[in-house]
C-alpha cells in the first residue's frame, strides 16, 4: 500500500464466482474451484476512485493450480455471459503430477504415491 497523505494505491484479490466442476488440466477430474480477480487501484480517504491492471485467476481446489483466464473471457464468465472451458484456463506455473487422494507432487515416472500408496 503506498500513501500520499490521504491519497493511495492498493490491490485487491476478490472471489468473484464458485463452480462446483472446473475442467482442470492438471488434476485431470472436474474438482471445485474459484474465479478470483485480481487488480491496482487509487483511492482517496479510503475510496476507490479508479482501477487498472485486471487479471482473473482460476484456482483449482483440489491441486491448488492456478489459471489465468483473458480478461474479455474472465468478465463473461463473471456477468455468467459464458461457460468456463478448458481453453480458456493457461497454467500460471508448469503443470505437476500429482495423486489423486492425497495431492502429493509426483515425480514423472511414478507407478505409485509415496506418500499414501496409491496405484496410479
Amino acid at each position: 500500500m503506498f500513501f500520499i497523505g490521504v491519497m493511495g494505491i492498493d490491490q485487491k484479490q476478490k472471489q468473484v464466482k464458485s463452480f462446483e466442476a472446473i475442467p482442470c488440466p492438471n488434476c485431470k477430474e472436474e474438482p471445485r474451484g474459484r474465479l478470483i480477480k485480481t487488480y491496482s487501484y487509487f483511492h482517496v480517504f479510503f475510496i476507490p476512485l479508479f482501477k487498472w491492471g485486471e487479471h482473473y485467476i482460476i484456482l483449482c481446489d483440489q491441486c491448488q493450480q492456478g489459471f489465468e483466464v483473458s480478461k474479455e473471457k474472465g468478465r463473461q464468465i463473471e456477468t455468467g455471459e459464458a461457460a468456463l472451458t478448458y481453453w480458456d484456463m493457461k497454467p500460471l506455473q508448469p503443470l505437476q503430477r500429482r495423486c489423486p487422494d492425497c495431492g502429493k507432487v509426483l515425480a514423472s515416472d511414478d507407478n505409485y504415491c509415496p506418500k499414501c500408496g496409491r496405484t496410479l
